[in-house]
C-alpha cells in the first residue's frame, strides 16, 4: 500500500521520472503480536535492525516503516544505521501541532496491539490531546478489516466498514 501511494503521489511522465525505492518486504520477521502480547515468539527486533542495516548499505537515504506495532523498536532500530528512519508516529502528531487545527481529541484505528502496548501514547508526551479508539464490537470490527487487508483484500467494502466503525 505504501508503494503504491507512493507511485501515485509522484508527478511523472515515464518511468525515469519515478522515485527509487528499495524495499524489503520480508515475511520472515517474527510476529510482533506473538513477541508482544503473547509473549510467546521470538523478538522481531534482531530481523528489524538486520533488515535496516541492509537497506542502509544498499544507499538508501532515509528509511520508512509502515508497521505501527514495530514502531515500539523504532528508537532501537534507529540506534543501528547512520540515516534516518522515519517515525510514522510522531510525523503524525508533528503535522497536528503544526496544523492550524485545534485538537482536543483525536481517533485511532490501530490493532489491538498498538492499543494494549500505548504505542501512540508514548509520543504525546508534549501533544495535548486525548487519544480515543474503537471499543468493544467497532475494535473486533476493525481488526478483522486489518487481517482483510493484509491478506491482499483492500476495496470499498473494507474501507465502508472501517468508516462505518468510527462514525
Amino acid at each position: 500500500d505504501l508503494m503504491q501511494k507512493v507511485i501515485r503521489s509522484t508527478s511523472a511522465e515515464d518511468d525515469k521520472d519515478h522515485i527509487h525505492l528499495v524495499v524489503d518486504n520480508n515475511p520472515n520477521v517474527p510476529s510482533r503480536i506473538k513477541a508482544l502480547i503473547e509473549k510467546t515468539g521470538d523478538s522481531p527486533l534482531p530481523t528489524l535492525q538486520d533488515m535496516a542495516k541492509k537497506l542502509a548499505d544498499y544507499g538508501a537515504d532515509f528509511l520508512v516503516m509502515p508497521c505501527n506495532t514495530a514502531h515500539l523498536y523504532h528508537e532501537q532500530i534507529q540506534e543501528t544505521i547512520s540515516i534516518p528512519l522515519l517515525d510514522m508516529i510522531q510525523l503524525a502528531f508533528d503535522e497536528l501541532n503544526n496544523s492550524n487545527i485545534n485538537c482536543e481529541k483525536v481517533g485511532i484505528i490501530a490493532s489491538n496491539a498498538v492499543i494494549d502496548l500505548q504505542i501512540y501514547e508514548k509520543k504525546t508526551n508534549s501533544f495535548k490531546t486525548q487519544l480515543i479508539y474503537p471499543q468493544n464490537d467497532h475494535q473486533n470490527a476493525i481488526m478483522d478489516k486489518i487481517k482483510s487487508i493484509k491478506s491482499g483484500c483492500y476495496n470499498n467494502t473494507v474501507t465502508n466498514s472501517i468508516q462505518s466503525c468510527i462514525e
